[in-house]
């Protein structure tokens, strides 16, 4: 009887996310300043997290939503590349975050690769939702 060799194509690598840090400041390199709960009314949070695997071009959706009020921001983009790395960006609200809890979920392709969330403490109300950004990192994209 003949072996025969069937060529198996590898499986997929999919797009993943996490080591999401929180801080008051650029966050450090070791994530050492990282925190969960802050003072509601902040008016500007770093946030840092690793992603791998995300295709140049995929589509790409990071969306904050504040638990039991609803989105309020979420940036709609083509991913810029690269595929692998850690990234930098801002929540700010020039009025102050309202309290409560804040979910971050980071999107590929429809598929959420990263989900989670901080605490913002004490009594402040503020609520002026963003609304969509069509750029991956802040300002709106001129039409």
């Amino acid at each position: 009887m003949k072996a025969t060799l069937t060529a198996i194509a590898p499986a997929p690598v999919k797009p993943s996310a996490g080591n999401l840090a929180v801080c008051l400041e650029p966050c450090a390199w070791d994530r050492s300043n990282a925190r969960r709960t802050f003072d509601a009314g902040v008016k500007k949070l770093y946030v840092a997290f690793d992603y791998a695997n995300i295709p140049p071009g995929a589509h790409y959706e990071r969306v904050w939503r504040l638990l039991g009020r609803g989105e309020w921001v979420r940036y709609d983009c083509t991913w810029p590349g690269p595929g692998t790395g850690t990234t930098d960006v801002t929540l700010t609200e020039p009025a102050g975050l309202h309290d409560g809890t804040w979910e971050v979920s980071i999107i590929v392709d429809g598929v959420t690769i990263l989900q989670d969330t901080i605490f913002l403490a004490g009594n402040w109300d503020a609520w002026y939702p963003s609304g969509v950004f069509n750029t991956c990192f802040g300002k709106r994209a001129s039409n």
